[in-house]
């Protein structure tokens, strides 16, 4: 799952304080939602982007946008598809929130992170391992990336 035609989706970076407008057009064949994973949405639940529990989300073709006001965050967290199996097949990145003043000085600041990969969608592997009589749930994926 690409967005924006990235694969990996890049991180997203923003400064404390700022306003992160995401202009979502849904251009697959199935609702989807983006959740911001750790966000507090204070007054402003229904940008939460939970499928089915603060929103319907957004119908195949039609457009959504997310404010997320991070005046009152910090931190490492990430933002991810929350429908279907979005999720696992790929729609998922890091979001961080850097401190508008550091607290320390340092040499430099890196990000690391780690995903599963297959190359079938999460629909067609779990057909798979049902046909099979196999007991992993979620499946099980043979190959892992690293920061992309």
């Amino acid at each position: 799952m690409c967005v924006n035609n990235a694969v990996p989706i890049p991180p997203v970076h923003v400064t404390q304080g700022d306003v992160l407008v995401l202009n979502v057009r849904n251009s697959l064949d199935v609702p989807t939602a983006v959740h911001a994973h750790g966000i507090y949405h204070n007054y402003t639940d229904y940008y939460d982007g939970a499928e089915m529990v603060t929103e319907c989300g957004i119908p195949q073709g039609e457009n959504f946008t997310y404010i997320i006001d991070t005046t009152n965050q910090v931190g490492d967290l990430w933002i991810h598809g929350h429908a279907h199996s979005q999720l696992t097949d790929g729609f998922r990145t890091p979001f961080i929130i850097h401190e508008k003043i550091k607290p320390s000085t340092y040499d430099e600041e890196k990000l690391l992170y780690f995903e599963d990969w297959n190359e079938r969608a999460f629909k067609d592997m779990v057909a798979i391992d049902a046909k099979l009589k196999l007991a992993d749930f979620p499946p099980s994926y043979r190959t892992m990336l690293i920061n992309g």
